[in-house]
């Protein structure tokens, strides 16, 4: 299951109105059923199936509550960026990438996270925090304590008003969470790609003049200097490995 070779974030799984469903002939060994059992030895094995298909239904439906019901949302998944998310999530994961990573987005360009969320889960059934920073309330999640006992992936998606008091602390927060517990981290920044408007000198004009060159500084301007040295440090160096990868991806 965690061979980047095999392509697809949800290989072997069928999703049906928002439910995923396992391709039960995929599965000779056990069937779907995640148990297998030896009449020569009289055991019974059990493997991570299970929990990985609940982890991957509970990143499905915070993505549903998120932005809305299937009819009305979808994760889009193609093979091509199927493959070099997986490839990505892969290397990240095994060490040969840094623990860390900033994504820019535009407003249009959405959901990658929740593919890297989706891989994490199924592929390698490790669990996962997600953050939408522009639709959060006013409390800054922290991943539960259950999430913490093993390998955690932490993403932080769609920072798209970094001048937002709510935004940036959401940002800071789940950065030094990640660094003091030494979890995976990506962070979306949505880049905005506007003009300004032309030949506007009323106050109007100029309150939008700068609102629009707020929206073009860099997000790291609106971090403070902990944070941005703890990010620079997680997108520089791989996570340490003695948090058990090891029995996790094998």
């Amino acid at each position: 299951m965690e061979n980047p070779i095999l392509n697809g974030l949800t290989l072997c799984l069928e999703n049906e109105n928002g439910r995923f469903h396992l391709q039960e002939n995929h599965f000779p060994c056990c069937g779907g059923t995640g148990f297998s059992s030896s009449l020569a030895n009289n055991t019974v094995s059990r493997c991570q199936l299970k929990s990985r298909l609940e982890k991957t239904q509970a990143v499905l439906d915070q993505f549903h509550r998120t932005y809305g019901p299937p009819e009305q949302a979808s994760i889009p998944f193609h093979p091509a960026s199927s493959a070099k998310i997986l490839r990505h999530v892969s290397d990240t994961l095994k060490g040969y990438r840094p623990q860390g990573k900033v994504l820019k987005t535009t407003l249009e360009h959405k959901f990658e996270l929740w593919k890297m969320a989706l891989a994490c889960t199924w592929r390698f059934g490790i669990d996962v925090h997600i953050v939408t920073t522009n639709q959060q309330s006013n409390f800054v999640p922290i991943p539960d304590e259950d999430k913490c006992k093993g390998p955690l992936a932490v993403f932080i998606e769609r920072v798209d008003k970094p001048w937002d008091p709510r935004q940036i602390e959401t940002v800071e927060t789940l950065v030094q969470f990640a660094y003091n517990a030494n979890t995976y981290l990506w962070v979306e920044f949505v880049v905005d790609q506007s003009k300004p408007t032309q030949g506007e000198l009323d106050l109007k004009g100029k309150i939008n003049r700068r609102i629009f060159e707020a929206k073009k500084k860099s997000h790291a301007e609106y971090l403070t200097k902990d944070c941005k040295s703890r990010l620079e440090t997680l997108c520089y160096i791989p996570i340490t490995v003695s948090k058990g990868l090891d029995n996790v991806l094998v």
